[in-house]
């Protein structure tokens, strides 16, 4: 994945602040275009979350218990240390890459 920054600014929306950023931005990511429903987690004082808010999909399988637990787990401890949260770095990328070639999955 590449590391692209698109800047953005803060400005006035008629009684509303909202964020703009560049068109690259939206053309390369059409799923945030006009009109999308957006969600935003503060993640640290100067970091800010940003998904398109998409309706939940159905699950073929019922919930794993301890998978939920785990990722309840996971949720929890990135709210309460963001600070822990690190981008992961392309070698990293690689490894796992080598790891899951040749495992079939569903998207």
């Amino acid at each position: 994945m590449n590391k692209v920054v698109y800047k953005g600014k803060v400005a006035q929306n008629g009684n509303s602040e909202s964020l703009r950023f560049e068109k690259t931005l939206f053309r390369s990511y059409p799923q945030f275009a006009q009109g999308s429903e957006l969600l935003a987690t503060p993640l640290a004082d100067d970091v800010l979350l940003v998904r398109v808010n998409t309706p939940a999909k159905k699950q073929a399988a019922p919930n794993d218990p301890v998978m939920s637990v785990f990722l309840s787990f996971l949720e929890n401890d990135m709210i309460a240390h963001p600070e822990n949260i690190t981008p992961v770095a392309q070698s990293e990328m690689n490894e796992i890459a080598d790891l899951v070639d040749g495992v079939e999955f569903d998207e």
